[in-house]
């Protein structure tokens, strides 16, 4: 049995004990988690320990609590925090007596909490639900071990044999009719945490055959060549994050698609051979899992010559943006991650007058600070020519109709930070030649104002989309820019194809001033997705459709004359005919956000 002790700091109470004590006849482990930079007085904790095992008679009174480290018993005034996790006390093993019981001290364990899916069907990869976890946890430390058992409830001592010792398992014919069970156990240099179980309420059954080949192979057509030269191949990509495809099967929106096939693992097998077939040099993804970046995305794309940026789209979610580029094709030289609300309130200097005119308007103000979006903009040195340079901008935007006011300002964020950054690259370096690509889930149609912003460089003040919920209505300010921003695709009737919606929301948007569009790759036909009823499906691991852009750079003549990407700031304009005159201010605190590579 494991007591857990951390520090806490959420009410000002300095230290809090956890106890898992129900029942208790033995203790081996004591866990202490540092939260809080605050520090208790060892006497303290051993007076409450006292208490707690009193009152569940592990102890009797008089009894005493003590630690001791490396043989040293060490009681009284001293500081709990300070002398738990001093450095020097680290590698030497600590326990805690507790009357007659002597536990071993654990640092920083993680906490998890999983269960199992509802079926496991043959062939299909099968991965735990982890419904919490810590801090510490880390997915990759950990020991993972799978067994079946023909009927764990005939017996008590059931014989469960082992079968697997990776994340995921996929199950095999033998595993017909049998139950599964999952174990992990998080480990660190202090030892091993408790291990977690979890069995299946159902044997593994034999589901719908896989489909026989992906429903890309026809597209590949298009892409079965790697460009040359200094032209380049972007796709951008909504996967559907395992939190919405999970999320919306229970609610009864993915009747069409066998719960086994919504797994994540299985869904994003499905993607990394799906994107492999593209030969892209630059992949944007929205809606990436944390777990699924770093535990399956990310080794399959470095195994190919890829690197990876990856951000959340929230510190509160679990899923985000990543960008991945061919390291033969590019050199990454900065990544910056912008957080929309964050950064709007925080006095960045980039996006300044953006939140005066916000501030003024209190519950539009509420309303974004509620949204939960980012960006992720990468910028890349051209191998070939190190005289070209390409800033990527990866986005998603907030959904649902009424929250197009809320977009339009996100992406004014997003053009005034490529703006920041084109400013600064062309003050660095004035002889480079900078262009722009923005991928990305905007969550708006073709003939939204957003798009024409994007497109034409101006959107008006009495635009109605300020207003499209009264409630939070905004007052509404002109916008302009001169980035010369062009779709690859034109006229899409979907990229986003479920039961409730099927439209056009993805989009690949390129600086058509210094780059030139070579090819788009066509969308699957609609009778092909209507043999899936819907989306995600077996053959179609998300409910949005990739998008593939072959781009290549304009020749010195044709990127010249007046209307050529100017690294200007203040080409988002408070009023119009009024520009703002401010010289850059150095680099975007959107750059001091958590941005993680695939060092």
């Amino acid at each position: 049995m494991v007591i857990k002790a951390y520090f806490d700091s959420r009410n000002n109470e300095l230290f809090d004990m956890c106890f898992f004590i129900h029942k208790v006849v033995r203790c081996s482990k004591v866990v202490f988690i540092e939260d809080s930079p605050m520090s208790l007085k060892l006497s303290t904790v051993f007076e409450k320990l006292s208490k707690e095992f009193r009152s569940v008679n592990v102890m009797k009174k008089g009894e005493i609590v003590r630690l001791s480290i490396c043989g040293n018993y060490i009681l009284g005034e001293h500081d709990c925090k300070s002398t738990i996790f001093n450095p020097a006390n680290l590698n030497f093993d600590s326990f805690l007596e507790i009357g007659k019981y002597k536990c071993k001290i654990m640092i920083n364990m993680p906490n998890i909490y999983f269960s199992f899916p509802k079926r496991v069907a043959f062939d299909y990869p099968v991965t735990p639900d982890f419904n919490e976890i810590d801090k510490y946890f880390d997915v990759s430390a950990c020991d993972y071990k799978w067994f079946k058992c023909s009927d764990p409830r005939t017996s008590q001592t059931a014989n469960w044999i082992e079968v697997g010792t990776s994340f995921s398992y996929i199950p095999k014919y033998d595993d017909l009719g049998h139950f599964l069970k999952f174990e992990c156990t998080p480990r660190t240099s202090r030892g091993k945490a408790k291990s977690m179980v979890a069995v299946a309420n159902n044997p593994v059954f034999h589901g719908e055959p896989k489909p026989e080949r992906l429903h890309a192979v026809h597209r590949y057509t298009f892409t079965k060549n790697n460009l040359m030269g200094c032209s380049f191949r972007v796709v951008s990509y909504n996967v559907l994050s395992d939190i919405y495809a999970k999320r919306n099967e229970e609610r009864g929106k993915i009747t069409h698609c066998p719960y086994y096939a919504i797994d994540s693992t299985y869904r994003m097998e499905l993607v990394q051979k799906e994107v492999a077939g593209y030969n892209a040099d630059v992949i944007c993804l929205q809606e990436v899992d944390q777990y699924a970046y770093y535990n399956m995305l990310r080794t399959f794309f470095e195994a190919r010559g890829y690197f990876g940026v990856y951000c959340l789209k929230h510190p509160g979610l679990n899923e985000g943006l990543a960008v991945f580029f061919q390291t033969v094709k590019f050199r990454l030289c900065e990544s910056t991650y912008v957080l929309y609300p964050k950064e709007m309130f925080c006095k960045n200097p980039v996006y300044r007058y953006l939140s005066e005119e916000v501030s003024r308007n209190k519950n539009y103000a509420a309303a974004f600070k509620r949204s939960q979006n980012s960006l992720v903009c990468v910028v890349l040195e051209t191998v070939a020519d190190s005289s070209k340079y390409l800033v990527v901008v990866n986005t998603q935007l907030l959904s649902s109709e009424e929250n197009s006011h809320i977009r339009l300002m996100q992406i004014a964020m997003a053009i005034e930070c490529l703006h920041h950054v084109i400013a600064k690259y062309k003050e660095k370096e004035p002889n480079v030649r900078l262009a722009s690509v923005m991928c990305g889930d905007l969550n708006s149609r073709p003939d939204s104002h957003l798009c024409r912003l994007l497109t034409t460089g101006s959107l008006p003040a009495d635009c109605p989309d300020w207003h499209s919920k009264e409630s939070e209505a905004f007052e509404g300010m002109p916008l302009q820019h001169d980035l010369r921003l062009k779709s690859a695709y034109t006229d899409l009737p979907y990229t986003n194809y479920t039961t409730e919606f099927k439209g056009c929301l993805d989009y690949i948007f390129y600086s058509c001033d210094d780059l030139q569009l070579i090819q788009t790759v066509p969308i699957p036909a609609e009778s092909e997705l209507q043999a899936q009823v819907a989306l995600p499906s077996l053959a179609f691991p998300s409910d949005h459709l990739a998008l593939v852009a072959d781009l290549g750079w304009r020749r010195d003549a044709d990127a010249s004359g007046p209307s050529r990407l100017q690294a200007k700031l203040g080409d988002l304009q408070v009023a119009p005919g009024r520009r703002r005159a401010r010289k850059p201010r150095g680099r975007s605190r959107g750059g001091r956000g958590t941005v993680a590579g695939n060092t």
